[in-house]
């Protein structure tokens, strides 16, 4: 937890240097949270703890704080930036890493699916009393092709987007499933 905080910390100052907001960035500190309390403490709580928060669930959802940033882009790639973190331990060096979904809307459309959005890997590099933080998209065929034509391309979705994206023509009523990637 208190590695999160330090990497909280860092983050904010990220956020002043570049396109970062503090808001994306508490979601991705949220995550690290979660990821390092589902790797540690209690896996099978994972599952549970998601279940109770799932979108049927709209109550729930409309009292959890942050669930409207569930399906939020999390902004630009961040070249390497670095930070002194004096409160973290001299001994704690390594690189974590989260990957997942981070960008739900192009050429004006919206992916509604957390699972359907366009993927992002977040490196987290400690070394000494100092924190790296990098971001990359994944240079998949489906987003290459998405920015390509400025929309969110074709491919099987989760959920289906806002405004409702086209249906395949006719002649190729598949065309979802021959989707790169």
């Amino acid at each position: 937890v208190a590695l999160v905080g330090v990497l909280g910390s860092c983050c904010k100052r990220a956020a002043q240097k570049s396109s970062f907001t503090c808001t994306k960035m508490a979601v991705l500190r949220l995550a690290l949270s979660l990821s390092l309390w589902s790797a540690l403490v209690a896996p099978q709580g994972v599952e549970a703890l998601l279940r109770s928060s799932s979108a049927n669930n709209n109550a729930a959802a409309a009292s959890d704080l942050g669930w409207e940033l569930l399906v939020t882009s999390a902004g630009p790639e961040v070249p390497r930036t670095c930070f002194d973190a004096p409160g973290l331990p001299a001994w704690s060096r390594g690189a974590f890493f989260i990957s997942g979904p981070a960008l739900f809307e192009q050429g004006g459309f919206r992916f509604q699916g957390i699972f359907d959005g366009f993927g992002r890997s977040n490196r987290f590099e400690l070394r000494g009393r100092q924190v790296c933080y990098t971001s990359r998209w994944l240079n998949t065929g489906a987003y290459k092709e998405a920015m390509a034509h400025n929309d969110l391309g074709r491919g099987v979705l989760f959920e289906n987007t806002k405004p409702k994206r086209p249906a395949c023509p006719l002649s190729h009523p598949m065309c979802n499933l021959m989707a790169p990637n």
